[in-house]
């Protein structure tokens, strides 16, 4: 508190007893702030390790769009924004270009029907760089149950983002899925079966929003021949309280009738005093499928990443219309018979590439673009006047700066078969 505060309202006041009675309530409502400021930062030292971001937004979606009336330093930090910059403006302020608009149609439709909303898209710090933002917003509520707020949690998943696609290798969407849904799934229940909660991947693996989940029961999920056995081990958990592992199926339903194969481990909780079941899914339907798509790909994995390349080059994609190459390495001049030096001018790509190839070889540049690592295989062409068969492993630079690409890294492996021109 400033030391010259008591003065200042000392000045203030018409005589002592006004003084003290003004400087008493002051000091009463400083300690109520004192507390509060405490609760907040406890608040968010608590959930410090779920979200990276928290926003607060007044209740008005309609255009200049919701005021901001708080954020945490998670946020700051995220954003590169300070509190000040913020307080008063709209979200918006965080879109550009890359922000995905069908993305924000379906936030603004869940929050005009005042639910909640799990999404993500590309946002925009203050010096214009982009990250991945995961929101994940819900209604705050006054005393009469009206809506007043909206509260937005918030997620820089741009690393992780970038993990999966380098873990991905083919970038093929297929594995995206797999990779996205082969984490925690998860649902809180009560006793009678009623469901609590269950988390998006929960609902995203049994085709239901959150407000249908609510109106289930856990009972309404099991099939129908699964039920028994599973009753069973959870009144046998509700007397002991030990955490229940069904290393037998247990067969879930799709919202659409579907069977998915789960293995389930339910433990017993008490939270501020209420006691409900928390049970983790494995899905071995993914399981399967995961083990499946990792060996289709091992062999070809294998060679490219464990064998030594036959050359590597790099491609300046500075001016995405026309990439072109900066270098090659050794090995190229054997394979192809061609001085490196005629193919690194402009378009020299299309020179190199057999000519029915070439749109292979752009959507394969596409790919990389986006942060992801790709494979491709396809032709080009030698100085004897044949073509060769190559597989390409492509990746972003890792030195690129501020999360812009601007030259890719490849590497060969020659198909020892060879082709002349048609």
């Amino acid at each position: 508190m400033e030391p010259n505060l008591s003065e200042h309202i000392r000045s203030c006041c018409k005589d002592e007893a006004s003084f003290n009675s003004v400087w008493s309530r002051f000091q009463q409502l400083m300690n109520r702030c004192s507390k509060a400021e405490k609760n907040l930062e406890l608040l968010e030292s608590a959930i410090r390790y779920d979200y990276d971001s928290i926003l607060i937004t007044e209740l008005e979606l309609e255009d200049p769009g919701p005021t901001i009336v708080y954020v945490n330093d998670g946020f700051c930090e995220m954003t590169g924004y300070s509190r000040e910059e913020v307080i008063g403006k709209t979200p918006r302020i965080l879109q550009g270009p890359k922000t995905d608009p069908d993305v924000l149609k379906r936030l603004k439709l869940s929050l005009l029907e005042g639910k909640s909303f799990f999404g993500q898209t590309i946002n925009y710090r203050k010096d214009g760089t982009e990250f991945v933002n995961q929101w994940d917003i819900h209604p705050l509520y006054n005393n009469e149950g009206e809506i007043t707020h909206w509260v937005s949690y918030q997620h820089d998943i741009t690393r992780r983002k970038r993990a999966e696609m380098t873990f991905e290798r083919a970038a093929e969407n297929e594995f995206d899925s797999l990779v996205e849904n082969s984490k925690r799934i998860q649902v809180d229940f009560a006793d009678d079966g009623s469901i609590i909660i269950g988390n998006h991947l929960f609902r995203d693996l049994l085709g239901y929003n959150q407000d249908e989940i609510r109106n289930l029961t856990i009972w309404d999920l099991v099939h129908d021949e699964d039920q028994a056995r599973f009753r069973k081990a959870m009144e046998t958990n509700q007397n002991g309280g030990e955490v229940i592992h069904t290393d037998y199926t247990i067969r879930l339903v799709h919202k659409k009738g579907m069977l998915i194969d789960c293995a389930l481990d339910v433990q017993r909780l008490t939270i501020n005093g209420k006691t409900f079941n928390r049970a983790t899914v494995d899905n071995v339907n993914l399981q399967k499928r995961v083990i499946e798509t990792l060996e289709k790909r091992n062999s070809d994995f294998l060679r490219m990443f464990k064998s030594k390349s036959d050359f590597n080059y790099g491609l300046d994609v500075s001016d995405e219309k026309h990439p072109r190459f900066a270098w090659f390495s050794e090995g190229f001049e054997e394979i192809t018979g061609y001085e490196a030096d005629h193919f690194t001018g402009p378009d020299g790509w299309k020179k190199l590439v057999h000519k029915e190839d070439q749109n292979l070889v752009r959507n394969h540049i596409a790919r990389v673009l986006e942060g992801k690592s790709s494979t491709e295989e396809y032709r080009i062409n030698t100085a004897n006047g044949h073509y060769i068969r190559i597989i390409d492993y492509t990746r972003p630079d890792e030195d690129s700066n501020n999360g812009v690409i601007n030259r890719l890294i490849g590497s060969i492996m020659y198909k020892v078969t060879e082709e002349k021109e048609a």
